[in-house]
């Protein structure tokens, strides 16, 4: 029997209506500077902050308001895998930093994220004393397997690699477990744009297809042949045969980057149609995707606060942030 996420979607459709909208996201890109970014802000959920911070504070703000989504999200869903879904992400970007420093010394406290399923503490606590009997089976089983990659090989990009791997079985998994086509579904589709643009960066590296099959990550609709197959053709070859799957829609930024070496439109174009998805796929009352779609709605409204942030602090021309602001849910 499916669970019922009347409750939980109604409280969403209210919280979406507290998700900035075009204009006011046009209103902070025409701002003259970062602090009139911030007093636009102060007339919006992120107000209670947003009028107490400094400009260079902005990840604080973001930070805030993505824990109290979170909170509110594990509250009033009827499974706390809803939110954790994606919360798990952020342990896996914890594993990352705690494990490089354990290797090769390069902790810096302020790059952890308080937003994952497990405590930050708690997961220092498990590294100092090296022992993963408390930690979550997924993520367990994912330390065990990044340290056994980089004993073998000392590259610190196989920690990524493996713990990258790792968090879309535990995704997968969890979409299992709910019964949830559109959860798989979306995570799927996000895997194969990933994988597009780790194979545009392998042949921009040079590297050979072994790297490549490292490197990508599980269960996306493109297999390691797709791509084995173009590791010896030009982009254009990519360009051709993604006009017949999901993804036609991002082969300008594919050209964009045989033209500038730059992935910032194709980023953009795939958080787009990931976004868009979403909004096509978010009525079913028996399904979650409309309340993960508000928690992805609001990490994409967090980037575009932050694209914007850091547009006006280094003072970038106003069109020039224009051009990388991602869609509105």
């Amino acid at each position: 029997m499916p669970v019922d996420f009347t409750y939980a979607v109604g409280r969403t459709r209210v919280l979406e209506t507290r998700l900035l909208d075009k204009d006011r996201i046009e209103r902070m890109v025409a701002a003259a500077n970062a602090d009139e970014v911030l007093r636009v802000l102060a007339e919006t959920a992120y107000g209670s902050i947003a009028s107490q911070i400094n400009a260079d504070e902005y990840e604080i703000m973001l930070n805030a308001r993505l824990k109290e989504a979170y909170e509110l999200v594990r509250h009033i869903s009827p499974t706390p895998a809803v939110a954790d879904i994606l919360a798990l992400k952020y342990d896996f970007h914890n594993l990352k930093v705690l494990l490089k420093d354990r290797y090769l010394k390069q902790y810096d406290d302020e790059i952890l994220v308080k937003l994952g399923t497990v405590d930050i503490e708690k997961l220092k606590s498990y590294m100092q004393e090296d022992d993963f009997k408390g930690m979550p089976g997924v993520l367990r089983d994912a330390i065990i397997e990044a340290q056994a990659a980089f004993e073998v090989s000392r590259d610190p990009q196989d920690i990524d690699m493996t713990l990258d791997k790792a968090y879309y079985e535990a995704v997968y998994a969890i979409a299992d477990d709910m019964h949830s086509d559109f959860v798989k579904e979306l995570f799927r589709r996000q895997a194969d744009m990933i994988n597009i643009r780790t194979f545009v960066r392998v042949k921009a590296m040079g590297k050979d297809s072994r790297f490549l099959v490292k490197a990508l990550l599980p269960g996306g609709y493109l297999d390691e042949t797709f791509f084995i197959e173009l590791m010896d053709q030009t982009l254009g070859a990519l360009i051709d045969r993604l006009r017949f799957t999901h993804y036609d829609g991002l082969v300008d930024g594919i050209a964009e980057f045989e033209r500038t070496g730059r992935l910032t439109v194709y980023e953009r174009l795939m958080d787009d149609k990931l976004l868009s998805y979403i909004r096509d796929n978010r009525s079913d009352p028996f399904d979650p995707a409309a309340v993960i779609g508000y928690l992805w709605a609001l990490e994409n409204e967090t980037r575009i606060v932050r694209i914007i942030m850091v547009g006006k602090i280094n003072h970038m021309p106003s069109d020039a942030i224009r051009q990388r602001i991602r869609e509105v849910y």
